[in-house]
């Protein structure tokens, strides 16, 4: 049995970059004080924020947000979600739309908020006037918490509540390692991490700030080559591994379902965001200029930094990270010069 960080390295050995399921994990209490039935009865008389806010919309990474997404007739929830507002409805009054529409809800501490300091889960809490971390306090009361985690360390924690349907589309969640917890119900979890990452069809960087999610929104509609997935299918007491940028795509089988993520983020994650959203800044910008012409040089200028060197035929990152932040100092420049002309 793993009871520790230490037994999870031990037992992972060199499989870091490999999923792995963990059946009948041993975790610090069981999981019946955690189903959606229980919460309703716990929590029925609970106030609830006026509106969903995404991660976007959430503010900084060390707020919380507490997003209700409405998947209607849909197979799988849109890549910019339905949002369902709360207008200050009690917890137990979502809890029926849960079980009756298919109301997916999803609320997460900020980055880093959350350290496991032996038997409990500490929460740095980040003052909030729009009470979005209400459920996340609630929930870290309530939900077990797998022993491997690893004491002292900091994390995010990201809780998933659904009904059999609820589907919230392929993705990744780039420089992060998780562990994805079953509580109560089934899930179908798809994994796949192509090496050739346009078989997944993620949104273009330089046009939107969805590149995290892929267009196709589910597996079955990949091509034939990408179809070729991990299929894991988890029950209550079940943990995932997920490495670092697998492709997942997880459906509710049986519902009611509750679920939790515990995701570490890597040393590369916050400099990988920013550079994405620097590109997507410097395009938009450019295609605003003029005609438009200089977008399109801008787009064959980023694919240029793209191609295997010619000499090692590896090494493409740091040109284009350098490209592009020469690009964008002389871009941001000469819109300053501009600006005081």
């Amino acid at each position: 049995a793993i009871r520790s960080y230490e037994d999870f390295v031990k037992f992972r050995g060199c499989r870091k970059d490999e999923p792995i399921l963990l059946r009948n994990a041993a975790f610090n209490r069981p999981a019946d004080g955690f189903t959606l039935e229980t919460l309703a009865e716990a929590l029925k008389d609970l106030k609830l924020p006026q509106k969903s806010l995404s991660a976007k919309q959430g503010g900084n990474a060390s707020q919380c947000t507490l997003l209700v997404a409405d998947q209607g007739e849909n197979a799988v929830i849109n890549a910019k979600p339905d949002f369902w507002d709360p207008r200050g409805c009690s917890f137990g009054i979502l809890a029926e739309k849960i079980c009756k529409d298919k109301l997916y809800l999803t609320t997460r501490s900020g980055k880093g908020r959350v350290k496991r300091v032996g038997d409990v889960l500490c929460y740095d809490k980040v003052e909030d006037e729009d009470r979005k971390d209400v459920l996340v306090e609630s929930f870290l009361e309530r939900a077990p918490f797998p022993l491997l985690l690893e004491n002292e360390a900091a994390f995010q924690v990201a809780y998933w509540i659904g009904n059999t349907g609820n589907n919230f589309g392929l993705h990744t969640d780039m420089f992060t390692e998780q562990f994805l917890c079953q509580h109560q119900g089934t899930k179908e979890v798809l994994l796949l991490l192509p090496e050739d990452a346009s078989l997944v069809d993620p949104f273009p960087f330089l046009d939107t700030t969805l590149y995290y999610k892929s267009r196709s929104r589910s597996v079955k509609n990949l091509p034939g080559a990408a179809r070729e997935v991990l299929r894991i299918v988890m029950q209550p007491g079940d943990v995932l591994y997920m490495p670092s940028w697998w492709w997942h795509e997880v459906r509710t089988l049986e519902g009611p379902s509750c679920s939790t993520t515990y995701r570490f983020h890597l040393k590369d994650a916050d400099g990988f965001l920013k550079v994405m959203n620097l590109f997507y800044q410097f395009h938009k910008s450019a295609a605003e200029y003029g005609t438009g012409d200089l977008a399109k040089h801008l787009r064959s200028f980023f694919s240029h930094a793209l191609q295997p060197s010619k000499k090692t035929g590896e090494g493409w990152f740091i040109p284009l990270v350098s490209c592009g932040l020469g690009f964008a100092l002389g871009w941001l420049w000469a819109r300053h010069r501009s600006s005081v002309r």
